[in-house]
């Protein structure tokens, strides 16, 4: 952090102190977008950012041109107020980059395979894509039929 101090010789005002806060942002992540802003808001919790447009102009500096272009519109005029809540509450960035609900049900009942996870780490996986909608009896059971060894 580096901070100036500014206090005019002849002001009877008390001293204004600007000071800079490095942030360390995660790089954008197109296939979870509200993973990514859940980080973004511990980051600037840690950093005690709380302004709006900091907010805003820290992420608008994040995402690859491929990215940034979907929210274009919004960078480049963005709302007098609320700018960092525009991207974040009305979800600009995860609506119109989230998979749809069909997608996702794709993926995890078709596409979805261990790799080279731990089986904990492929159930979490699961459980993300599955978004509550499933019952636990079917789900357990499409999560163990798809560990190797099981039969």
């Amino acid at each position: 952090m580096s901070c100036n101090k500014d206090s005019p010789s002849d002001s009877t005002d008390s001293d204004t102190t600007v000071c800079r806060i490095g942030v360390k942002l995660p790089p954008f992540w197109p296939d979870q977008p509200a993973l990514w802003f859940a980080q973004l808001g511990g980051q600037f919790a840690l950093s005690n950012i709380t302004t709006d447009a900091t907010k805003f102009y820290h992420v608008i500096s994040v995402p690859d041109y491929k990215y940034a272009t979907e929210v274009e519109d919004i960078i480049m005029k963005p709302p007098t107020t609320d700018k960092y809540e525009t991207l974040k509450q009305c979800s600009e960035l995860t609506t119109r980059l989230s998979e749809s609900k069909h997608q996702r049900c794709s993926q995890l009942l078709n596409r979805q395979k261990l790799e080279d996870r731990k089986p904990s780490q492929f159930l979490q996986r699961l459980r993300s894509l599955a978004d509550n909608n499933i019952a636990d009896d079917f789900f357990r059971s499409m999560w163990l039929n798809r560990l190797p060894g099981y039969l």
